[in-house]
């Protein structure tokens, strides 16, 4: 049912978020140049790591600056970095902005290497880092697959521990694979939505657990 959900959803609205995607992709190269995307390769559990697509937000070749590996995080393993730092250029700060980086990744869901929610797809080195330090959690977020929102972005990922967004991951991934509800995908989707946009706050940790019951 899960499957049915992203690919129906997909479909019927390609037209809008593909424009979307299209004019995103255009406009980026306009203003930054090229290239408009950028592939990661990612973890997405059970062995296997896939190649996603994001908008390139970045300056060029930041990366190889400023990534896991070489900017220190205290009693974080999770990495997110702030928007207010000279990193970004100008288009992908409106980009990031509205949520629209990750948009991509449809192409990745209707492929059938993810889903529309669920944990997000990790890095090597950050899934290695907590499967050291949370081994169960670490593992058990990948029981359902990967996806582009969760309960993490409904609370907000900077204000969650490493081991608090875990456990709400491995309760999605446990909830999707014994009482799944399209009805709850479709909240966490737009609910994300209303948030990235401004016209819904951000929910609490016991809110999101309350939407699995």
């Amino acid at each position: 049912m899960k499957r049915t959900f992203d690919l129906i959803l997909l479909i019927s609205t390609f037209p809008f978020w593909g424009g979307i995607v299209l004019l995103c992709y255009i406009f980026n190269v306009l203003f930054e140049g090229f290239p408009g995307f950028y592939s990661s390769k990612r973890y997405i559990g059970h062995g296997k790591s896939i190649s996603i697509l994001k908008f390139r937000v970045m300056l060029k070749n930041i990366d190889k600056k400023l990534n896991r590996s070489t900017v220190a995080i205290d009693n974080q393993i999770f990495f997110n970095l702030p928007v207010d730092i000279e990193i970004y250029t100008s288009f992908g700060l409106i980009l990031e902005r509205f949520g629209i980086t990750e948009l991509p990744q449809f192409f990745s869901v209707l492929k059938g290497d993810m889903s529309i929610v669920g944990a997000r797809p990790l890095p090597d080195n950050v899934f290695s880092k907590l499967n050291e330090k949370f081994p169960n959690l670490a593992n058990n977020r990948f029981e359902s697959k990967c996806g582009l929102t969760g309960l993490p972005q409904m609370v907000g990922r900077d204000r969650l521990s490493d081991e608090e967004r875990l456990f709400l991951e491995s309760s999605y991934a446990n909830w999707a694979n014994t009482k799944y509800s399209f009805l709850v995908d479709f909240k966490i989707l737009f609910f994300t939505i209303f948030i990235v946009l401004g016209l819904k706050k951000k929910a609490s940790i016991n809110d999101v657990l309350l939407m699995l019951e």
